[in-house]
């Protein structure tokens, strides 16, 4: 197919002609998978990831509580506690999961404020009586 466009220049109008290839039987290259448009789907309208992720950050710290918990046994009642290593470890898990709770509060919080910025009404009132 052959077409022509006409472009208007500053002193007169040009004519350029332009051909097209006309592919009869090409495949397309493009893919995109279903779970990309699921993945999506969740992490577009929903905070509840938020609410997971501080949920996560609350189960590493205890997690980590329980390792300092453990360490502290191995170290009082047994001799087979690592020196030095095990508290640099314990701080770095629980420091972790600090940041992850804080993550998630500061996501949540993000996330009230885009739901307030859409000026949703709070309620609809569907019909009135005699007002």
């Amino acid at each position: 197919m052959r077409y022509k466009a006409i472009t208007k220049s500053q002193t007169q109008n040009i004519g350029v002609s332009v051909s097209f290839l006309m592919l009869v039987s090409a495949i397309s290259r493009f893919y995109f998978p279903g779970w990309v448009l699921a993945l999506d789907a969740i992490f577009s309208f929903s905070d509840t990831l938020l609410r997971i992720a501080t949920y996560f950050g609350i189960g590493i710290v205890g997690l980590g509580m329980a390792g300092g918990l453990l360490i502290l046994y191995l170290r009082l009642f047994t001799s087979l506690s690592i020196p030095g290593i095990s508290a640099v470890i314990l701080t770095v898990i629980i420091l972790g999961g600090f940041q992850i709770i804080f993550l998630g509060v500061m996501g949540e919080y993000i996330g009230r404020i885009y739901e307030s910025s859409k000026n949703r009404p709070l309620y609809v009132v569907r019909n009135t009586k005699n007002i």
